[in-house]
């Protein structure tokens, strides 16, 4: 099921749920941006700071193409957060933990929603009880997703960051020759799917493995 009918069902059947949701999934993607900009700029690059994206306002992390384009295909995209890694006070590590801030903040995230209900016995029946399931299930996808490394997911960039330098050129070379073109490829023939459910299913046992002493 696509992202658009789901909410078009969600809204349908519990108008609360649907709210809760979209603004658990708007705020998601939001802090993956301000993750990247935050340890930018802790790194030593202010560019995000000036430009006003250390900032919970969505607008100014919204992407109009992005947004629609996960609404219709079920991947999208937030405005990305403008990055200079000469800026950095070392390269190479600016750059790997500044691309691995969004996926670990997703992770987090997903860690602190499963979290919630043992903590603070959230009835599952309630409308916050429903809404965190699938929120927990995006920040997961959204973490998998990222973390695969191919350009221009933050996952090639850790790996750009840690591989020697030929890697890296070629990582740049294949970005730049077919970026986007190739994730949307992948994405309409399953392949990113796959890999993603798959190791936001290994992400889910993890959380598991660290809460089950508390439940």
């Amino acid at each position: 099921m696509g992202l658009l009918n789901f909410l078009l069902q969600l809204f349908n059947s519990n108008p609360l749920v649907a709210v809760l949701f979209v603004g658990g999934l708007m705020y998601s993607i939001i802090l993956h941006e301000m993750a990247h900009a935050y340890a930018a700029d802790k790194m030593g690059d202010k560019t995000a700071r000036w430009l006003g994206r250390l900032s919970l306002d969505p607008r100014r992390h919204f992407d109009p193409i992005g947004a629609l384009a996960m609404l219709l295909i079920g991947f999208g995209w937030a405005k990305p957060v403008p990055i200079n890694p000469y800026n950095f006070r070392d390269y190479r590590k600016g750059q790997a933990i500044v691309a691995a801030a969004g996926p670990l903040t997703n992770f987090a995230i997903a860690f602190v929603l499963t979290a919630l209900p043992v903590l603070f016995s959230i009835n599952p029946g309630s409308a916050l009880g429903i809404a965190i399931r699938p929120l927990i299930y995006v920040n997961l996808v959204l973490a998998a997703f990222n973390l695969i490394p191919i350009p221009p997911l933050d996952g090639s960039r850790v790996v750009k960051a840690l591989a020697p330098r030929d890697v890296g050129a070629f990582m740049d070379r294949l970005e730049a020759s077919f970026g986007i073109g190739l994730i949307l490829l992948l994405s309409f023939t399953g392949v990113l799917g796959r890999v993603a459910f798959t190791l936001a299913g290994f992400l889910q046992g993890i959380i598991r493995g660290a809460l089950a002493p508390f439940v």
